[in-house]
């Protein structure tokens, strides 16, 4: 944070930011989650899915039950996570359990590919994935997902869709647009982050992203944000600046190719469990990744947040905006629409 004499050297407009900023930072502060992949069982098989690249991680496998996993909710509530990221697997492939993590927590987010639906009483946060196109997301999915995303979540104020770009499907993504002002909600976009085991199989990823991709990610973006004005684009321009490098961002060792720096690993309540409720103290929310490839969203949200006091101590309201981005994308990709407006406004009015 600014020191006092600092604070008084900036202008009318750089302090109401600043102290705008401080307080979304307090809610984002506030959020302690750690990821439960409750099963592993999956009706998609996507390209480059990081989440079977894992040693363990059979899709078919055994399921714990219900009720181990209800008793493990309650232990991780009391430890204090207070909002957890329900994974898999594909999560919705088990209906009851996310309803008893509903209870348990009240607020969470729920990562699905949006082939089945989530009760309605569930107000968590629901992440779709989408791979392109249409043809573009059979092409790396096994299967045409857009229709039953339509029928089951349309006009749905909980869910936003994230689109995670990569080589093939860049150019999907005016129709991927368009396809969510359909659907009526929010689009967030990550990129492609490809997995260990994929740069080590593969003479060259085809998903893989390159300063070309990254730059017509860009351009797609400006030019496509204000056509869709019913919706919002979650594609803060800091995001794009910083995901350009991630060996940088993490300060990923030479010698290991494993981060030193990861915001997530960082935080002392953050784990991430396997199907059998296994965690590795060295895992983040996309343990398989490649570390000097990590471009995922949440990953480089988090890095960047972690910097607040740079970011505040250059006292440019430009450079102020563009941190504000990052919190905003945050948290809308944490609380339901409905959700956010009240729980920002509370935290705005201390």
């Amino acid at each position: 944070m600014l020191a006092p004499t600092e604070a008084l050297q900036m202008n009318a407009d750089e302090k109401e930011k600043y102290s705008t900023i401080r307080k979304k930072l307090k809610l984002v502060s506030s959020i302690f989650p750690s990821v439960y992949d409750i099963t592993s069982n999956c009706n998609l098989s996507c390209e480059g899915c990081y989440y079977y690249e894992g040693e363990g991680n059979l899709n078919g496998s055994k399921q714990l039950p219900d009720e181990e996993w209800v008793s493990f909710f309650i232990e991780e509530k009391a430890r204090g996570v207070n909002f957890p990221h329900i994974a898999g697997g594909e999560p919705s492939l088990r209906p009851a359990l996310l309803l008893k993590a509903w209870e348990t927590w009240k607020q969470g987010a729920i990562y699905t590919n949006g082939t089945l639906p989530v009760e309605k009483d569930i107000n968590f946060k629901i992440i779709i994935s989408i791979w392109g196109d249409k043809q573009t997301d059979q092409l790396l999915r096994g299967k045409d997902t857009w229709d039953t995303i339509y029928k089951h979540y349309a006009n749905d104020a909980r869910a936003s869709l994230l689109f995670t770009v990569n080589r093939l499907n860049i150019d999907s993504f005016p129709e991927v647009m368009q396809f969510a002002e359909t659907l009526g909600i929010d689009l967030c976009i990550s990129i492609y982050s490809p997995t260990r085991k994929r740069l080590d199989t593969l003479e060259k990823d085809p998903l893989s992203v390159d300063s070309t991709v990254l730059e017509k990610l860009q351009e797609y973006v400006v030019n496509n944000n204000h056509k869709h004005p019913s919706i919002q684009l979650i594609s803060p321009i800091e995001y794009f600046s910083q995901a350009a490098d991630p060996s940088s961002l993490f300060n990923v060792d030479d010698a290991t190719n494993w981060a030193k720096s990861c915001s997530l690993l960082d935080n002392k309540k953050y784990r991430h469990y396997s199907s059998t409720q296994k965690y590795d103290k060295n895992a983040c929310c996309t343990p398989y990744v490649d570390c000097s490839e990590c471009r995922g969203y949440l990953n480089v949200y988090t890095r960047i947040i972690s910097n607040t006091r740079e970011y505040l101590a250059n006292k440019s309201l430009k450079k102020l905006t563009r941190f504000e981005g990052i919190l905003d994308a945050y948290l809308n990709m944490h609380y339901p629409r409905q959700s956010l407006s009240s729980i920002t406004n509370e935290y705005m009015a201390k």
